[in-house]
């Protein structure tokens, strides 16, 4: 909150002539997205801009040029990652739909995928490292994180390894092409259940 102050003062801007709060929700760290959706809920209800949530994985992939097929994997735990392919072509979905339709279902390949930017894109969900070559990705955005596996199955496949990028600068090229959310209602897109969860239920307490 005191940079966010400095960067309104140094502009000039009150709370009040703020219209717009973007905020990348996700998915990502449990800690970070909570910390950053909460500011940027309470900002919006505070000053009156509206809000907007712009899945990571498409700001994530900003900086990678995603002129092709290029799967973004973020979140990443043990072995799996979350996967979203942006800069998808009808010729990839054409070619890939068997191995794809197990992943995402089937109306979800024939819903509605276009974006203006980073171009057409499919949230794939939690996968290992069995299915990467299956996907036909021209480039793979993934961050220190990315299993060793997963690296394995990337270098053997002759794929590019990009760096993600975390900076503000895409979120605010994309928030424009997404709608106000509700502060109230507005939630994180979370990869796989709390850990917290996950252990509570093991100890039988429901």
């Amino acid at each position: 909150m005191p940079a966010i102050d400095r960067l309104c003062a140094a502009e000039g801007v009150s709370p009040r002539e703020l219209g717009m709060v973007g905020v990348s929700a996700g998915p990502g760290g449990y800690t970070g997205l909570r910390v950053a959706l909460t500011v940027a809920k309470c900002i919006a209800e505070a000053t009156g801009a509206r809000l907007r949530l712009v899945p990571s994985a498409l700001s994530a992939a900003a900086g990678a040029d995603p002129s092709g097929p290029t799967l973004v994997c973020l979140a990443s735990k043990r072995e799996t990652v979350h996967a979203t392919m942006v800069g998808v072509t009808d010729e990839w979905l054409a070619e890939h739909a068997a191995a794809i339709e197990p992943l995402v279902g089937k109306a979800r390949l024939s819903g509605d995928l276009g974006r203006p930017w980073p171009g057409r894109w499919l949230e794939i969900g939690l996968i290992g490292a069995d299915v990467v070559a299956t996907l036909g990705a021209t480039k793979i955005v993934g961050d220190k994180h990315l299993p060793a596996s997963f690296r394995e199955a990337v270098a053997a496949a002759g794929v590019e390894v990009v760096f993600p990028s975390f900076g503000p600068e895409g979120v605010l090229r994309l928030m424009g092409w997404f709608g106000d959310a509700d502060p109230a209602d507005a939630a994180p897109i979370y990869p796989r259940e709390p850990e917290a969860v996950t252990r509570w239920r093991e100890l039988g307490r429901g």
